[in-house]
């Protein structure tokens, strides 16, 4: 797929002035038709990859250690029950960012062609801050799911809502919002370059007027800050839910 990107010149039909060529027009019909397929349908399914990080990894770190009863035990060696918790969940953490990481990482470079802006769905979800965000945050869930339920099925059972409702407020609710969008107006409907939110059609010079088409949108230029005000609201969820469990971990009677 990337050697017939750069083989066929598809960036540059992608491009405003390239857009009005048949011949460009064809190169990316062809390019889409023979690639787009496949990273267009197992993208919808990589969306749901952090809730692993929950179920397989984040509820069972504590919640198989109240089940089994194997806490006890833990504590009351010469390890305090703070060192224990923090080591945990310094090496669970890191395996995950790293994971996460490298991950991403090849998302990304996988959507490349396919994706023509930056702002489009795979491109932004699975850039590497915001994606790792993702997953640290369903870690966290998963782990205080399991120190305040302490038994694994449920606790399983109340992380995956919970990720899911947060995932997607921030997505279709905070996401457009995050700036104040940008606004053209063009009888014709133009071609902005970035995200479109919003679309209408008005009439300000009444029946007899022609109909103006009102673009809302997000400039490409703003890609890499929305990155970074989305990574943070997910990262620091997670840092709040990671102090959360320390407390409740560390106010456990023996």
């Amino acid at each position: 797929m990337h050697q017939a990107y750069e083989r066929d010149g598809v960036a540059a039909c992608r491009q405003p002035v390239g857009a009005a060529d048949e011949a460009c027009f064809q190169i990316l019909q062809s390019f889409d038709a023979q690639f787009a397929g496949l990273p267009t349908q197992i993208g919808a399914w990589l969306h749901l990859t952090p809730i692993f990080a929950a179920l397989l990894i984040g509820v069972p770190l504590l919640a198989r250690e109240y089940e089994h009863g194997t806490w006890q035990l833990a504590w009351t060696q010469s390890v305090s029950r703070s060192r224990w918790l923090i080591t945990k969940l310094i090496l669970v953490s890191s395996a995950v960012t790293a994971a996460a990481i490298a991950f991403a990482a090849m998302l990304s470079w996988w959507f490349q062609p396919i994706a023509p802006r930056q702002f489009t769905v795979q491109l932004f979800n699975f850039s590497i801050p915001v994606f790792t965000s993702y997953v640290l945050l369903a870690l966290a869930i998963g782990i205080v799911s399991g120190a305040l339920i302490r038994r694994t099925i449920p606790a399983m059972a109340a992380a995956l809502p919970a990720f899911l409702a947060i995932r997607l407020f921030v997505e279709f609710v905070l996401r457009p919002n995050y700036r104040a969008p940008l606004t053209v107006t063009d009888t014709e409907g133009g071609n902005v370059q970035g995200w479109i939110v919003n679309e209408y059609v008005s009439n300000p010079a009444g029946n007899s007027g022609p109909a103006v088409i009102n673009i809302q949108y997000q400039p490409d230029e703003r890609f890499w800050e929305f990155q970074f005000i989305e990574t943070a609201i997910f990262a620091g969820l997670a840092l709040i839910l990671i102090a959360l469990t320390y407390r409740l971990v560390s106010h456990v009677r023996r």
